[in-house]
């Protein structure tokens, strides 16, 4: 026998090699786990390589590029798959915390010989090939929590969260900064200092930031239910600056594709006009140093290139796709991120001037996907999309 199994029904499923000279091949572990993104044990052979870096196990998954993905499933489709000897790179557990970080670049640089692992266990539960699936995904592992919160406790607890970054010393993007200032001027008015005032009060003009007092009003109309005529009118004559700002924003990236706005169909100039006036500025992920965010043009920037539904016809057609609703690409955006945030604040440590880059062989992998994503030194994401296909991936490796 060459092979130990436990039973099909139980929750373990483990393949141990039992023969001297009997290996798991470099395309062996891709069909068996690799393809599935299986989270796996390994054992490894006493004396190996593999053994003597790491122990006599390890936890985690495979980890594959692009390129060797779709080598590996051309071979998959193949009559007669070979059975070769490569490293293979893996992602530890982060239950691994004892592991040094050579330990762990080498685990992502350099990998494990296929012929060092002499036992693999994985839970014996369904598997799907997510690189190969074709149309809309759902965003694994999503857990809904309902918190039954105000308005106004909402806008306490999100006031509270940006003092506490304050006393840690962290700083606020001017995304939040204008976000905590509204929130001061409603809740803690007598308190503000003339040095936040400053940033607040336009100092030629003296009158409140128009950003923030949009903020404020929103907030008290949001906890109060109303507002004066004044300020009613106020708010919306705000509203209407943002939403011709974001309009010309819109077009501008229209005329990027060849079109014009006025040439659309007019249910895509509804879509886009509905998206671009209801965005706002925001912040994705503001515990990552830097804190990471976008404003309308990037939105604009990312959707209309990379959203199918958006897509005008001309050069955005042949752009990649996200394979999501658009209710989700949101989250599948700070979930990648949120993957590399480690080397994102490495990265910006050791280069403060210079963009955060992971392009073409380089991008990250999530849940099936590829993705290039590049950060300028502040934090403002400039480019986020799916590699899905070749020539997408070549024009950024020129």
């Amino acid at each position: 026998m060459g092979r130990w199994r436990y039973k099909k029904n139980s929750p373990m499923y483990r393949i141990r090699k039992r023969n001297i000279g009997m290996n798991f091949s470099y395309e062996e572990i891709y069909s068996m786990y690799g393809q599935y993104d299986t989270f796996v044990s390994l054992e490894f052979k006493y004396g190996s390589e593999a053994y003597e870096k790491f122990g006599e196990s390890l936890m985690g998954t495979f980890k594959y590029s692009l390129e060797q993905r779709e080598s590996l499933e051309k071979k998959m489709n193949s009559k007669k798959i070979p059975r070769s000897s490569k490293r293979i790179t893996f992602e530890s557990s982060p239950l691994h915390d004892k592991l040094t970080e050579e330990q762990k670049i080498h685990l992502d640089k350099t990998g494990i010989k296929n012929a060092d692992i002499c036992c693999v266990s994985s839970y014996n539960k369904p598997r799907q090939n997510i690189f190969a699936q074709k149309g809309k995904k759902e965003i694994p592992n999503q857990m809904e929590i309902k918190i039954d919160w105000s308005v106004k406790d909402t806008y306490l607890v999100t006031l509270g969260l940006y003092k506490t970054r304050l006393c840690k010393g962290e700083i606020l993007t001017n995304i939040e900064k204008n976000d905590y200032y509204a929130l001061r001027l409603y809740f803690e008015q007598e308190t503000i200092t003339e040095e936040e005032n400053k940033f607040i009060f336009n100092e030629q003009t003296k009158e409140i930031n128009p950003i923030i007092r949009e903020k404020y009003l929103d907030i008290k109309w949001g906890i109060e239910g109303k507002l004066s005529d004044e300020e009613n009118e106020e708010i919306t004559k705000l509203w209407h600056l943002q939403w011709d700002n974001n309009k010309n924003l819109l077009k501008r990236e229209i005329q990027r594709s060849g079109n014009t706005l006025e040439a659309l169909s007019l249910e895509l100039q509804a879509k886009l006009i509905v998206i671009s006036c209801s965005f706002k500025d925001e912040v994705l992920l503001p515990y990552i140093k830097p804190a990471i965010w976008w404003n309308i043009e990037r939105f604009l920037h990312i959707f209309i290139r990379h959203f199918a539904d958006l897509q005008p016809d001309g050069n955005f057609k042949n752009k990649t796709a996200f394979q999501y609703e658009y209710k989700d690409i949101r989250r599948v955006i700070c979930n990648v991120i949120e993957s590399v945030e480690k080397e994102i604040e490495e990265w910006f440590k050791n280069n403060p001037d210079k963009t955060f880059k992971r392009i073409g062989k380089q991008a990250v992998y999530y849940n099936g996907n590829y993705y290039r994503v590049d950060i300028e030194p502040s934090g403002k994401l400039l480019t986020f999309h799916p590699y899905n296909d070749d020539k997408e991936r070549e024009n950024d490796a020129k």
